[in-house]
Parts: C-alpha cells; structure tokens; sequence
C-alpha cells in the first residue's frame, strides 16, 4: 500500500474503517501442508511535506505466527518530519523481523526514532537517508544491515550498532561533510558463526 501527497502534511489518523493498515503474513493451507507468505510493504510518501502516524492509528507488518518474514516500511517526507506514534507491529517469531527505509529532511534525535524502530521489530534491516543537517548517531542500535547516508552534514558516532547476524551484518556509514567517530562509537557487524563475517564501511 502507498500514498502520496505533494506539498501537504500527510497524517494516518484513526478514522472508522482506516485505522488499521494491515499488510502482515499469512499461514496458507494447501491440504495438509502449511505454507508461510510474507508480510507486504508500507510506503508513504510526502512530497514538500511530512508524514505522521497519530496515536490511535495502527500499521501491521508482522510475520504469520508459524513462520515467514515481517514486513517493510517505507517513509519519505522530503519538507517536514516523521512521527510514528501509533502502533507499529514488525515482529516474526519464526522469521526475519521487519525492514525500515527512512528518506527524511533531518534526524535531531536518531537514540529516540531507533529505540522507536526497536520496539517495533525492525531488526533485519534500516536504512536512513538524510537530505540535510548534521547526525549523531547515539543511543544502541541493534539490527543485522544498518545504512546511513547524510547527503551534506556531518555524522557523528557516539553510541552503539550491533549488526551481528548468524551470517554477519553489515554497517554502511556516509557523512557528505565529514564523519566523526567519538571515543563511545561501538561498532559491531561479525557473524554469530563460523559460517561468515561482518562489513563496516
């Protein structure tokens, strides 16, 4: 599902039958086998303006209980900000959790949207894509493909990323005027196995 307004502020609201955005997976039966389809995708996208998900609304991402992958979200406001204050489920049980795509004007505080993004199961992978104004990435990042690009400010590291998969993660890190990694910067992308390794650019 995506919408797309040009030079408005788009807001997901809780309003009757549009409260709930569900695109989570589904457990098919084929005689006396099971099969898992994975969860869909989420874009909005607000074109010279900003997106907001209000308290009551509810977007649903999730993996089948039996198995499968939880789904994407995708948020671009390229003249406003992104809250995400409803509900947001992106977790799998028996699967890869969600995956999050961010393209936004600035970040002022990237611990608070990460701890956001955490606690709704975005762990397989989020990218962020800053058009302007410095970054620092502080608070703990836990999640296996971590990608943040600031087109012309600063980056600065301070906190903690912890890309370790079973295969290994990776951390992709690009600041347009410089990067700074601070004395506290903990940067982690190894495999949990003898089976592969880890990458931080």
């Amino acid at each position: 599902m995506a919408a797309t307004p040009t030079e408005i502020q788009l807001t997901l609201a809780p309003r009757g039958r549009f409260d709930v955005i569900d695109v989570g997976g589904l457990a098919v039966q084929f005689y006396d086998i099971t099969e898992h389809a994975d969860a869909g995708r989420i874009a909005v996208t607000a074109l010279g303006g900003g997106a907001r998900l209000d308290g009551g609304a509810v977007l649903n991402l999730k993996a089948a209980a039996g198995g499968g992958n939880a789904g994407t979200l995708w948020a671009v406001a390229t003249g406003g900000g992104v809250t995400l204050d409803g509900t947001i489920d992106a977790h799998a049980a028996n699967g890869k959790g969600g995956s999050f795509v961010l393209d936004i004007v600035a970040l002022p505080d990237f611990a608070g949207f990460s701890q956001r993004l955490e606690n709704a199961g975005f762990t397989a992978s989020r990218q962020f894509r800053i058009r302007s104004n410095d970054v620092v990435v502080d608070g703990t990042t836990k999640v296996d493909s971590f990608t943040l690009v600031a087109d012309t400010g600063k980056v600065t590291v301070r906190g903690a990323i912890d890309a370790r998969a079973a295969y290994g993660g990776s951390i992709t890190i690009i600041g347009g005027n410089g990067l700074t990694m601070e004395s506290s910067a903990d940067l982690k992308a190894g495999a949990t196995t003898d089976l592969g390794g880890g990458r931080v650019t």
